[in-house]
């Protein structure tokens, strides 16, 4: 065996090694879903956090502590936008 066939087997086994360790890898190794509760951030007057949606979508809320009224906002796929859902005034989310 010269030193070209020697390279090429080596090279070719290690495709295979590495292509049955991928394959390995896809079947064995199930995706963990990540879920981010109770983000939140805050900037001079307003508030921004993240919560669930009842049908399950994520929604972004936008509190104005000036005007004590808080922004639903959810994200709408078909144009790539976040959407403003409703505005409530902040005594309204107890009731």
């Amino acid at each position: 065996m010269d030193k070209k066939q020697l390279i090429i087997t080596c090279l070719f086994a290690s495709s295979l090694i590495l292509l049955t360790l991928l394959t390995l890898v896809h079947i064995f190794a199930s995706p963990q879903i990540v879920i981010a509760g109770s983000m939140q951030g805050h900037g001079g007057d307003y508030i921004a956090t993240v919560s669930q949606a009842s049908t399950g979508e994520d929604v972004l809320w936008v509190l104005d502590c000036r005007t004590q009224t808080a922004g639903i906002y959810q994200y709408d796929p078909g144009s790539d936008m976040l959407e403003l859902r409703t505005t409530l005034k902040v005594a309204q989310l107890g009731k």
